[in-house]
């Protein structure tokens, strides 16, 4: 990808940590599905079950190292679209695992919103 001549987009399934995308690599994104983790492992199981919120706290720190991935430095933006319809929710009911900053910068949108510079 970024070998790749410019306009160039990169499809991919999962992009969470240890990928950075600052400046002109990554000006949008689309996030399509929260990315709940898998609790079927022995370990996972205990883990929720000793908190309800396990699972959840992890999902909502993978959104935001997502969030990120476009926007290292101040003088840097990104837009990110998340298109999962359990957003909403997830910000309500979760809403003690998402730092203030984040939970500010969202927008719901019916539409494509216009692009903030």
């Amino acid at each position: 990808f970024r070998e790749t001549d410019a306009p160039a987009i990169l499809v991919s399934p999962r992009m969470g940590t240890g990928w950075d995308f600052p400046y002109e690599d990554c000006r949008y994104q689309i996030i399509s599905k929260l990315a709940f983790p898998d609790t079927r492992s022995n370990l996972m199981k205990a883990r929720t079950e000793g908190d309800k919120t396990y699972a959840a706290y992890l999902m909502c720190q993978e959104l935001v190292q997502q969030a990120g991935r476009g926007v290292r430095a101040v003088d840097d933006y990104c837009e990110t679209l998340i298109v999962d319809s359990h957003c909403q929710w997830a910000q309500w009911k979760f809403r003690e695992f998402l730092p203030e900053w984040f939970r500010e910068a969202c927008e719901e949108s019916l539409t494509v919103p216009n692009p903030k510079r």
